[in-house]
């Protein structure tokens, strides 16, 4: 085994192990890049991740001047990571001297190269329809990434996008636990005091609360003509008993 491989298998391994519960995520963003770095044939890398409204954040970078370029993708609205987080696409960006490249990226481009890259690889963080950001790789060289490097940096990303999910689905779980243990315990107070049928106020919503809203229940049919038929039978014995005094 080379060295390189040696880094890579040891990167994959460090980064699967944030699947276990208890790990920083912030400090998970820091490790993807800097490895990208180190097993990758690039200078700097830098990660941006969607939030709950849909806007894009730089969560790492390798440097004050990548993390600079990649707010500025996000302010302007261009450039190849971008473009990867909305196809859900690897984006090679070619040569960032290109004329097409330029008028594609005009903003982007003349910031990347007054910073002395050559080229961008974006790769998405992806796991089937849901792309959660943009792992971005520059690179000071105009060449692509080798076929290689982008099957590790594809497989770098993949693991990262499990673990970012699953530390949400985690963080979820525990609100609905608190929230179900919270809705038992009142509901242990509230029939310690004999109220056994309490009016439901929370803000758990239907699912989760253990108590419906209290409500008077509709009579059936037949039992509502049952009682309307004995108040009249009722009404016209008392105007018998009228009449014959």
């Amino acid at each position: 085994m080379t060295s390189r491989e040696r880094r890579v298998t040891g990167t994959l391994v460090q980064l699967a192990d944030t699947l276990v519960a208890g790990y920083d995520v912030a400090e998970m963003f820091y490790y993807l890049v800097e490895s990208c770095i180190d097993v990758l044939s690039i200078e700097h890398a830098g990660l941006m991740l969607v939030d709950a409204d849909g806007n894009l954040h730089v969560v790492a970078a390798t440097s004050e001047v990548t993390h600079l370029i990649e707010l500025l993708q996000i302010q302007n609205q261009e450039g190849p990571c971008l473009d990867a987080f909305r196809s859900g696409l690897v984006v090679e960006s070619g040569p960032l001297t290109d004329s097409e490249v330029r008028a594609r990226w005009p903003r982007f481009t003349e910031a990347a190269n007054d910073a002395g890259f050559g080229a961008i690889t974006a790769m998405p963080m992806r796991l089937r329809d849901q792309v959660l950001g943009a792992l971005n790789l520059f690179r000071v060289e105009t060449a692509p990434l080798t076929a290689d490097d982008l099957s590790v940096a594809r497989a770098f990303a993949n693991i990262a996008t499990i673990s970012i999910l699953q530390a949400r689905a985690t963080h979820d779980a525990r609100t609905v636990i608190d929230q179900l243990q919270r809705a038992l315990d009142t509901r242990v107070i509230i029939e310690s005091q004999g109220l056994h049928r309490p009016t439901c106020q929370c803000h758990l919503g239907r699912v989760l609360c253990p108590y419906p809203p209290l409500r008077p229940q509709p009579q059936p049919a037949a039992e509502q003509r049952g009682a309307r038929h004995r108040r009249q039978c009722a009404g016209s014995a008392a105007a018998d008993r009228n009449l014959t005094r």
